[in-house]
């Protein structure tokens, strides 16, 4: 059975409604970009994780912003954009807290995909986005320490 590496998850302490990671998983910390990450791969592996509401407000009004955390976030090895709610919910005629487009919103998630090289990822509630979160630090990590030069960085 292949061994993974102990790690844990760095959640951003300006993160306001955290997911449920186990705690013995995560540590809180400051992170100049994103809201997870792995504590000693901080410059490395980001995940910026948006509610709808906060991904339609970041794609219309927060726009110049949001544009410039993912400017910063394509720097990383490993990033994503993880939206806690299915694709399906942007295929709707109206959100009900928005003036917003939904055809707008796809656009610019596509635009922004193929500017920045960031996929955004889809995640069907809170425990399926946990669940990316975990799979892809797992992953990554035992990558990064597959590679005969050692990892990207950290320990």
């Amino acid at each position: 059975m292949k061994q993974f590496p102990a790690f844990k998850i760095v959640i951003d302490t300006r993160e306001q409604a955290p997911l449920p990671i186990p705690r013995h998983w995560y540590v809180r910390g400051t992170l100049k970009t994103a809201d997870y990450s792995i504590l000693g791969y901080e410059s490395a592996f980001a995940i910026e994780r948006k509610s709808l509401q906060d991904l339609v407000g970041s794609l219309t009004h927060g726009r110049a912003r949001f544009e410039r955390e993912l400017q910063r976030l394509a720097a990383f090895q490993f990033k994503r954009v993880l939206v806690e709610a299915p694709y399906s919910a942007l295929l709707c005629q109206d959100f009900q807290f928005s003036l917003a487009r939904p055809r707008s919103i796809r656009a610019s998630v596509a635009a922004f995909e193929a500017r920045y090289g960031i996929p955004f990822i889809f995640a069907d509630g809170r425990a399926e986005a946990v669940h990316h979160v975990m799979l892809w630090a797992r992953y990554w990590l035992r990558e990064q320490l597959k590679t005969p030069k050692g990892p990207a960085n950290g320990p």
